[in-house]
């Protein structure tokens, strides 16, 4: 089939899905396909050229409608998932105390969700709230796993359309 083929209502329907979360198996059975074949289908679809096209045509849509690409979604990810409590706070004999926000690299201050500040007859008491580690690092785990070869011949095909449109 040529690039200019007309497509299916459920391989429309793949593209929608697979637009989700960039999980062909997962899209080919939310699209309709049968669920013990769909492993098959989805590395099918993600190698026509008529759906590779119109999956890079959905995705320079979304893409251009954000100001922002993959690459500062990673680093922003990266800086929450590996934050360290030492990056904002001293631990001495006196207790625990928060940081100067000037002797903190700028870029780390991006992790910190929240910092409040509770009055009472012992003084001012400041807390800190990072944002989660966990789901940072599980997002991240995630972007990785779609680079991979995982059995459903995914991780190549994606990431090189994803990367030819956001260039």
């Amino acid at each position: 089939m040529d690039g200019n083929a007309k497509l299916t209502e459920k391989q429309k329907s793949f593209i929608r899905e697979y637009l989700k979360d960039l999980n062909g198996t997962k899209a080919a059975i939310r699209a309709g396909y049968a669920k013990r074949s769909a492993k098959e289908i989805a590395y099918e679809n993600l190698t026509k050229p008529h759906i590779l096209e119109r999956l890079e045509r959905e995705i320079k849509k979304l893409t251009s409608k954000q100001e922002i690409g993959i690459n500062e979604i990673l680093e922003e990810l990266k800086i929450i998932g590996f934050s360290n409590i030492t990056n904002y706070l001293d631990f001495n004999d006196g207790g625990v105390t928060l940081k100067d926000s000037k002797k903190i690299d700028p870029k780390k201050l991006k992790a910190i969700e929240s910092i409040t500040t509770k009055e009472s007859e012992k003084g001012n008491h400041k807390s800190l709230k990072l944002y989660s580690k966990v789901a940072a690092l599980s997002r991240l785990l995630d972007y990785l796993e779609l680079q991979n070869d995982n059995g459903d011949k995914k991780g190549i095909l994606q990431i090189e359309v994803i990367r030819s449109v956001i260039k």
